[in-house]
């Protein structure tokens, strides 16, 4: 069993490593783009809601300009950045998993990245994914805490994490699980 485990882990890792070498030079589109071009309006004195036309919350934009004011304006940046929040996510998993099985915490993180990677550029950076990261660190920190805090977070996460996206709850509970 050991052995099968290390062929996989080494077998998804290389998989996942070829991955992010190949979406390193994603454009920055979609939802991103249109985050970006509001905080650009933002710069020159427009208002949200009033003199731009858009759906999205406030914490959209302020994450959006930390990035632009810390990593730059390139799509690499937002592909750092992106990056970033699968390897905040992996860690979260690793650490909620690592009671029970550390091969569980391993393998759900790079399942987790494949799985971003496979919804392709439309994807990169999105709010959900802030989203299921804030969730996942925060069940990290539940796991902590004990194992009755955690399952009430788990709860609560599979009944709040729907409305944030479809990976949180389904994430937390398979690195949980082991």
């Amino acid at each position: 069993m050991k052995r099968l485990k290390a062929v996989l882990a080494v077998g998804l890792a290389v998989g996942l490593a070829v991955l992010v070498v190949r979406t390193l030079w994603w454009p920055f589109v979609y939802d991103a783009a249109l985050i970006r071009y509001a905080n650009f309006l933002m710069a020159h004195h427009l208002t949200p809601y009033r003199d731009i036309q858009d759906y999205n919350l406030p914490g959209s934009y302020f994450f959006d300009w930390l990035v632009t004011h810390t990593l730059g304006v390139s799509a690499l940046a937002w592909r750092a950045y992106d990056l970033l929040l699968l390897t905040l996510a992996g860690i979260a998993m690793y650490r909620i998993a690592r009671p029970y099985s550390r091969f569980a915490g391993l393998f759900a993180a790079m399942l987790f990245a494949c799985f971003h990677a496979r919804d392709g550029v439309e994807q990169s950076g999105q709010r959900d994914l802030l989203i299921v990261v804030l969730v996942l660190v925060g069940l990290a920190l539940a796991a902590q805490s004990g194992r009755r805090t955690l399952r009430i977070a788990l709860y609560r996460c599979g009944g709040d994490g729907q409305a944030y996206g479809h990976r949180c709850a389904a994430a937390a509970v398979a690195a949980s699980r082991g």
